[in-house]
C-alpha cells in the first residue's frame, strides 16, 4: 500500500516537472544575434522556427531620450553598443562602467525580416517582459506602446511593470524598434533585463497563455493548500507545522503571481509598482517560515537560536518595507537576497544532517526539497542579475508543496493510527477494567453474602450457646444451693451425688467452651495443622476415658474395633476433637442399654473411621445440611440433653484440613453412622 502511494506521488511530481519544463522552455533553434544594432532574421521562418529572441548588441544612448526622427541629430559620441538582456547599471563597458540605476536611456535595433513574397501586410507580435520601470516603444517611427506614465522627470513619471504584447501589421523588409526607458524607483534593476521576443501573434500568445496557465494553476494550488492547512491548524492548534506550512503556501502563492508575467497586475489592476515591490520583497520571508517549519519536524538538526535569528531579521525587514517608502529599502534588496541564500543554505544543511542521522521521513523531505531549493536559488540569483535563466519558482513551489503535503499526510496518518491504537488499547483497558470491576463486585457480593451468613451463624451460635450456658450455670447454681442445704443437714450421700452432677455439668460447659474456642480459631485461620504418626486405638481410648462418666450415666455399651497396630498421620489436637465430638454426639442420641461402636479399617483411600450408634437417627431431608453452619440447630438428646451443633462443624472443618472427607448415613429409630476418611500422608 505504501509503495503504491510512493510511486503515485513520484509519477505526479515527474509529470508536473515535465509540464512545467515544457511550459517554461524556450525555442532551442539557433537564433541569430544582433551585431552593432542590427539582427538579421531574413532566413528565419516565424511559422516553422517559432519565436525569436532579439538578443545581442543594441544601440544604447545613455541619459538620452531620442525619438526615431531625432536619430539623425544624435551625436556619434552618444552611441554605444552592449549585449541585451542586461541592466544598464550592470554594463561591463569601459566607456559606460558604473552607470547609476536611476536615469534614462534609449535603445534601438534594426531587424531584417524575412522576405515578404506575397507582398501582403503581415501581422507580427513583440513581447516585452520587464523594462524598468517606465517606457515607450516606437516601431518604424510610429509610437505603438507606452508603459506607465512616461516622463523624463521623476515627479511626473509613474512606473509600471508587467508583460506587454504588441501586435502590428507591416510589409517592409526591415523593422526599426526604438525603446525609450526611464527608471526613477528601482535602485537595483534598470533597463531591459529580459529578452524582447518577436514572432507571430499566435505563437507568442500561445506561449504566454501556456505560461500564465501554469502560473495560475500554481497559484490556485498553493492558495488552496495554504487555506486547507490553516484550517487544519485551527482544528489542531498544537500542531504548529500546519500553521507554518499554510503560511509557506500563501507566501509562495504570492510569489507565483509576482513572477513571470506578473499576473498580480491583472488581479489588482490598480496596484502600484511601489506596493507590488513591497509585496514581492516581503514574500522572500518565506525562507524564515521554512526554517521554522523544519525546526518543528527536525528539532535536533535545526538550531533554535539560529532559526529565531533568521526569523527576527525577516520580521524587521517586513516592518521596514511596509512602514517606510519603498525607495528607502531598495538599496537593501541585494543584501536581503544574499541573506535569504544563507538561510536556504542553512536549511539544506539541516535537512542533510537529518538525512545522515536517518531521521524518520528524512529521505522524503530531503528529496522533496532538493529541486525546490535549486529553483529557489535560481530565482534568487536571477533576481541578483548574476544569471539570466528566468524565474522557475513555480516548478519548485509545486514540487515542494506536493512533497511536503505528502509528508504531512504521512505524519497525520501515523498520528491517526497511533490514536486508533491508543483508543483500542484504552477500550481494551476499559473493558478489562469493567470486567475487573464486575469480578470485584461479584467477589464483594460473595464476600458480603458470606459475611452476612457468618454473622448470622455467629449470632445463632451465640444465641444457642448463651441459652445452653445459662441452663448449665443455673443447674450448677441449683445443685450448689442443694449442697449447702444438705451440708447443714449432714446428708453426706446426697451431697456426693449433687457434687457429681455439678462436676458433670462443669465438664459439659468446659467441652462447650473448648469447642467454641477451637471453632473461633478455625474461622480466623489461627490453627496450624501439625501432623504426626499416632496410634489410632490409643487416641480412641483416651477420648472414651474422658467420656466414661457420660457413658455410664446413659448406660451405653461402647465397643472399640480398632487394630492396636493401626497408625495414622494426623494432628493430635484435631483428631481428639473429631473423635470426642463424634463419640459425644453418638452417646447423646443413644438409648439406654444400646451400643456405640468405633471401628477403623485401611483402604486405598486411606484410613476409614466409623462411629455408629443405635439411637434416634436423623431425618433424611436433614442429612445434607447437618454440616452447614447456617443450618445448625440445637436438637435434644434421648435424655433431653441440650446441644449447639457446633461439634459437627468442627469435625467437618478439621477433617477437611486433613484433606479428608466425612459422610453420614442414618435411619430413624435405628441409629446413625458417621464415616471419616483420612488419606494416607
Amino acid at each position: 500500500m505504501t509503495n503504491t502511494k510512493n510511486r503515485t506521488i513520484t509519477l505526479l511530481l515527474i509529470s508536473l516537472l515535465v509540464f512545467y519544463t515544457v511550459g517554461c522552455s524556450q525555442n532551442t533553434n539557433k537564433i541569430p544575434k544582433a551585431e552593432k544594432g542590427v539582427i538579421d532574421l531574413s532566413a528565419w521562418d516565424f511559422e516553422k522556427d517559432g519565436t525569436a529572441e532579439l538578443n545581442g548588441q543594441w544601440e544604447f544612448y545613455w541619459n538620452k531620450i531620442i525619438k526615431p526622427e531625432e536619430f539623425q541629430y544624435a551625436g556619434k559620441t552618444d552611441l554605444h553598443y552592449f549585449e541585451l538582456p542586461s541592466q544598464w547599471n550592470g554594463i561591463k563597458n569601459a566607456e559606460l562602467k558604473n552607470l547609476p540605476p536611476l536615469g534614462k536611456a534609449t535603445y534601438r535595433i534594426k531587424v531584417k525580416l524575412p522576405t515578404n513574397k506575397s507582398k501582403l501586410v503581415r501581422t507580427l507580435c513583440l513581447k516585452f517582459q520587464d523594462i524598468h520601470s517606465s517606457y515607450r516603444v516606437w516601431l518604424n517611427g510610429r509610437l505603438y506602446l507606452e508603459k506607465g506614465r512616461f516622463s523624463e522627470t521623476s515627479e511626473k513619471c509613474i512606473p509600471a511593470l508587467g508583460r506587454e504584447m504588441l501586435s502590428f501589421e507591416d510589409s517592409s523588409a526591415t523593422l526599426e524598434i526604438v525603446i525609450n526607458a526611464v527608471n526613477f524607483i528601482d535602485t537595483n534593476e534598470a533597463g531591459i533585463d529580459e529578452e524582447v521576443l518577436l514572432g507571430t501573434e499566435h505563437s507568442i500568445m500561445q506561449e504566454s497563455q501556456l505560461k500564465n496557465f501554469f502560473y495560475l494553476v500554481s497559484f490556485g494550488i498553493l492558495l488552496i493548500m495554504g487555506l486547507y492547512h490553516f484550517l487544519l491548524f485551527i482544528i489542531r492548534r498544537k500542531e504548529r507545522e500546519y500553521l507554518f506550512f499554510s503560511i509557506i503556501c500563501l507566501l509562495l502563492a504570492v510569489q507565483t503571481i509576482c513572477e513571470g508575467d506578473k499576473y498580480i497586475f491583472y488581479i489588482l489592476p490598480s496596484l502600484t509598482v511601489s506596493l507590488y515591490l513591497k509585496i514581492w520583497l516581503a514574500s522572500i520571508s518565506v525562507v524564515a517560515v521554512l526554517l521554522q517549519f523544519y525546526r518543528v519536524i527536525f528539532p535536533y538538526e535545526m538550531n533554535k537560536k539560529i532559526v529565531n535569528f533568521f526569523t527576527a531579521v525577516f520580521i524587521f525587514q517586513i516592518l521596514f518595507i511596509f512602514i517606510l517608502p519603498i525607495e528607502y529599502y531598495m538599496p537593501y534588496v541585494y543584501p536581503t537576497f544574499y541573506f535569504a541564500l544563507i538561510g536556504v543554505g542553512y536549511l539544506f544543511f539541516g535537512l542533510f544532517t537529518a538525512l545522515l542521522r536517518r531521521r524518520r521521513h528524512s529521505v522524503l523531505v530531503f528529496a522533496g526539497m532538493l529541486l525546490p531549493l535549486l529553483a529557489g536559488i535560481n530565482d534568487l540569483l536571477y533576481g541578483l542579475a548574476i544569471i539570466y535563466t528566468g524565474y522557475y519558482g513555480c516548478v519548485g513551489f509545486i514540487l515542494l508543496i506536493f512533497s511536503q503535503s505528502y509528508f504531512l499526510s504521512l505524519r497525520y496518518n501515523e498520528s491517526y493510527i497511533e490514536v486508533e491504537n491508543l483508543s483500542r488499547e484504552l477500550e481494551r483497558t476499559n473493558r478489562s477494567l469493567d470486567n475487573k470491576v464486575e469480578e470485584r463486585t461479584i467477589e464483594l457480593k460473595a464476600v458480603n453474602t458470606e459475611l452476612s451468613r457468618t454473622i448470622a451463624v455467629k449470632n445463632k451460635f451465640f444465641s444457642i450457646i448463651a441459652h445452653d450456658m445459662k441452663n448449665l450455670f443455673q443447674s450448677m447454681l441449683g445443685y450448689s444451693d442443694l449442697i449447702i442445704m444438705k451440708a447443714e443437714e449432714d446428708e453426706q450421700l446426697e451431697i456426693n451425688e449433687d457434687a457429681l452432677v455439678i462436676k458433670d455439668t462443669t465438664k459439659k460447659a468446659y467441652n462447650l467452651m473448648e469447642n467454641l474456642l477451637e471453632w473461633s480459631l478455625s474461622e480466623t485461620g489461627s490453627i496450624q495443622i501439625k501432623k504426626e504418626l499416632l496410634n489410632l486405638k490409643a487416641i480412641v481410648s483416651e477420648n472414651v476415658e474422658l467420656l466414661d462418666a457420660y457413658i455410664r450415666a446413659k448406660h451405653v455399651c461402647l465397643n472399640i474395633g480398632v487394630d492396636e497396630k493401626l497408625q495414622i498421620a494426623a494432628d493430635r489436637r484435631m483428631l481428639n476433637t473429631i473423635l470426642r465430638n463424634l463419640l459425644s454426639n453418638a452417646i447423646k442420641y443413644s438409648y439406654s442399654d444400646s451400643a456405640v461402636t468405633v471401628r477403623a479399617e485401611e483402604s486405598n483411600k486411606g484410613t476409614i473411621i466409623y462411629v455408629s450408634d443405635e439411637g434416634l437417627g436423623i431425618e433424611k431431608e436433614k442429612l445434607d445440611t447437618i454440616f452447614l453452619a447456617e443450618s445448625v440447630q440445637s436438637t435434644p438428646g434421648t435424655n433431653k440433653e441440650k446441644g449447639t451443633g457446633l461439634g459437627l462443624l468442627l469435625v467437618k472443618e478439621f477433617v477437611q484440613r486433613h484433606d479428608g472427607t466425612i459422610s453420614v448415613s442414618s435411619e430413624i429409630g435405628k441409629g446413625t453412622t458417621f464415616e471419616v476418611v483420612l488419606p494416607v500422608s
